[in-house]
């Protein structure tokens, strides 16, 4: 596994506790509702990044769903919360797996890797949902980065998402979004369309 900044910042308990506090209030479920658009109730999904695990949880109420994370921290508070959902330590550029999934879910997680990184992980995604699998991701909108305590935040704008996006697959649904503030947010699925 890599062991960089962005992916070992939240090795800290006390970082993780902090950002689940943070979190606390602020969910997905306008995502979830986006996806069940594209993919069967009981489709098998992964999600990237789960952090304070609420999306998970959202997730679990239509999907069968696998929880990740690269935090040990993040996973040992949820399982303790939430011991009958799957979960995997994963690197969310290698996803190390050899399980199959119909969908890979997250919700900013990959602002959180450089492009190239980015790119890497959407290429292995496409992998393991394979021909017809959807990747759903959302991401802050905008065209700045920053760093806080080593952890890098990219704002991409929407054009430069899609174009990344439409190098694995087809974008079959998009849309912006407000989380904190009005359309700050962007949203696409793309559906895999060969073999990888």
């Amino acid at each position: 596994m890599i062991d960089t900044g962005p992916l070992s910042f939240y090795h800290d308990r006390n970082k993780a506790e902090d950002y689940i506090e943070m979190r606390r209030g602020i969910d997905g479920r306008i995502l979830v509702s986006a996806l069940r658009s594209l993919i069967a109730d009981g489709s098998r999904v992964l999600e990237l990044g789960i952090g304070p695990g609420t999306d998970l949880r959202i997730l679990a109420e239509f999907f069968e769903v696998v929880g990740s994370d690269y935090s040990p921290w993040f996973l040992e508070i949820f399982s303790t919360a939430y011991p009958g959902i799957d979960l995997l330590r994963l690197d969310a550029v290698t996803i190390e797996t050899d399980l199959a999934f119909d969908c890979i879910f997250s919700n900013k997680v990959l602002h959180h890797l450089p492009e190239e990184q980015m790119k890497r992980s959407l290429e292995r995604q496409a992998r393991v949902v394979g021909k017809g699998g959807i990747l759903f991701h959302s991401f802050w909108l905008g065209d700045e980065s920053s760093t806080c305590e080593g952890l890098t935040f990219t704002k991409y704008p929407e054009e430069k998402i899609a174009s990344v996006l439409s190098n694995v697959g087809e974008i079959v649904k998009s849309g912006r979004y407000q989380e904190m503030n009005l359309n700050d947010s962007f949203f696409a699925a793309v559906r895999i369309t060969e073999q990888c």
